[in-house]
């Protein structure tokens, strides 16, 4: 278990997960920005991340019925390019029937976190380059690698402010840019997926594991209950909560980067308080008692006063500021021109911004 062979592949699939991490943590803040700096209005946003995660599904269901048949590494490779020939196209592209489509085949994140076809791979070969061991261990490294690829990539989101600060680009251009920066990380992961030997394929068995019934209702109850929490989940995607704090707050995306960065930072470490917990309560209890103050807290997002826009301008540059005050600041009482994005669409600045 521990050859050449397995040690490189699992030094790669390690690499290729901190990127992959990376990528989605990066897009994920950025899609609300940029499809909203393309004139795009909230539903046709809300359309495009629904393609993007519906392609994800897609794919991970082909992952699970045809994964080895068509052959695991076979399989990164094309996910990987996939992904990233997506990401340029989103990237170029101006009509939204081509940003849709692009992002349905592109299997366009806006979660924020890796939930991809890649990561069920990851999960099956893994296990095949350790011994019993050390697979513990490997995994504890592996969704390490990930947390800290989603928080840094939450932080690169800030790029496209730093452009417009230290080299004058456009807002929609340095969007642009970092989606463009985005597809080009995944063709790396493109790269080092094409470098796996051919050990990371699955060994032909001719006996078939068959689940028993008390199995087959644990996994369906379970399989519910996760799929009731992605159905939440799907409205509180990574892109459309960096559109709300820009729609509302006039956040740029170096501050919205910065939120997502700290509370990816805080999950990572929740992990060693859950284990904690669930020693003394119950996993069971655990789940349920973290949960619930976690989607309460959450819900008055929603109802936060604007003026929490004050702090989150301090930062942002002066390309983004001018998006930065509450709306009734932008014009004259009774004027409806204001700085700003609305309803979808972005205005020229009045005498009054």
């Amino acid at each position: 278990m521990n050859s050449p062979a397995h040690t490189r592949d699992r030094v790669l699939l390690l690499t290729a997960a901190f990127l992959r991490a990376l990528a989605t943590g990066m897009i994920g803040v950025l899609t609300g920005f940029y499809l909203a700096a393309m004139h795009l209005s909230p539903a046709r946003i809300g359309m495009i991340v629904s393609l993007g995660l519906s392609g994800m599904a897609v794919a991970a269901l082909l992952t699970t019925l045809r994964g080895d048949r068509i052959g695991r590494r076979r399989m990164l490779l094309a996910l990987a390019l996939l992904a990233a020939i997506g990401g340029a196209v989103v990237a170029s592209a101006s009509g939204t029937l081509v940003i849709a489509i692009a992002a349905f085949l592109g299997m366009l994140n806006g979660m924020g976190r890796d939930r991809s076809a890649s990561l069920i791979l990851d999960q099956v070969i893994l296990p095949t380059t350790t011994d019993d061991r050390g697979r513990t261990q490997l995994f504890a490294w592996y969704n390490l690698l990930q947390d800290i690829g989603h928080a840094l990539g939450s932080l690169a989101a800030g790029l496209p402010t730093l452009l417009q600060h230290t080299a004058g680009v456009s807002p929609l251009a340095s969007l642009r840019i970092s989606v463009l920066i985005y597809a080009a990380i995944l063709l790396v992961t493109a790269a080092i997926y094409a470098a796996l030997t051919p050990s990371v394929e699955a060994v032909a068995t001719t006996a078939r594991a068959r689940l028993s019934p008390e199995s087959r209702r644990i996994i369906t109850r379970i399989s519910a209950l996760f799929a009731l929490d992605g159905l939440g989940g799907g409205f509180l995607t990574a892109a459309l909560l960096s559109y709300f704090f820009f729609e509302r707050f006039g956040a740029s995306p170096a501050v919205v980067g910065w939120l997502f960065f700290a509370a990816r930072v805080a999950n990572a470490f929740s992990h060693l308080g859950a284990a904690w917990l669930a020693k003394r309560i119950g996993l069971v209890n655990t789940m349920v008692f973290t949960h619930i103050p976690s989607s309460l807290l959450l819900a008055t997002v929603a109802f936060a006063a604007r003026g929490w826009s004050r702090w989150t301008c301090r930062p942002a540059s002066p390309t983004w500021s001018r998006w930065c005050r509450p709306r009734s600041a932008r014009s004259p009482r009774g004027s409806r021109t204001w700085c700003g994005s609305g309803r979808g669409r972005w205005h020229r600045r009045s005498p009054a911004c």
